[in-house]
């Protein structure tokens, strides 16, 4: 028998569980920012920024004598951490919990970067800059409203 065509690409690693989950993460959280208030926005921010671990460091098992941490257990943390940071700003405006978030990832992008890998310390990298970026904006942000209300 010959095999269908089709097969050989749904066996790549496009179609592992952890992107399909990290897919529809990212999708539902696009749908909890709509129509936001404080609660849905920090819910959905969390969806889509877990969503992204997953895409970005779950399937990342780099194998060497010296390198301690593989992508299971930097997203096991960093899941750790969003979770301790929505706990500890429930009550707060979503910009506290971006900003602990964002600090959160840096600190622990630079506490584990020597025991990372080649390709999960760039992705982390990676994943950094992205956060800077966001809390580029939410400083613009608060600068722009703070000069409107005076």
């Amino acid at each position: 028998m010959e095999s269908s065509p089709v097969r050989p690409y749904l066996n790549r690693s496009f179609f592992s569980p952890s992107k399909i989950v990290g897919l529809l993460l990212v999708i539902t959280g696009i749908i909890f920012l709509y129509n936001p208030n404080d609660l849905r926005l920090k819910v959905g921010a969390s969806m889509i920024l877990l969503g992204l671990l997953c895409l970005l460091f779950f399937n990342i098992s780099e194998k060497s004598v010296s390198k301690t941490i593989t992508g299971y257990k930097l997203t096991l943390i960093l899941v750790l951490l969003i979770f301790i940071g929505f706990i500890i700003t429930y009550s707060f405006e979503a910009d506290l919990f971006f900003v602990a978030v964002i600090l959160g990832i840096l600190i622990v992008n630079e506490l584990l970067s020597e025991f990372a890998g080649p390709l999960l310390k760039r992705r982390l990298t990676i994943l950094s800059y992205f956060l800077i970026l966001i809390f580029a904006i939410i400083i613009i942000q608060k600068i722009i409203n703070n000069i409107n209300i005076k």
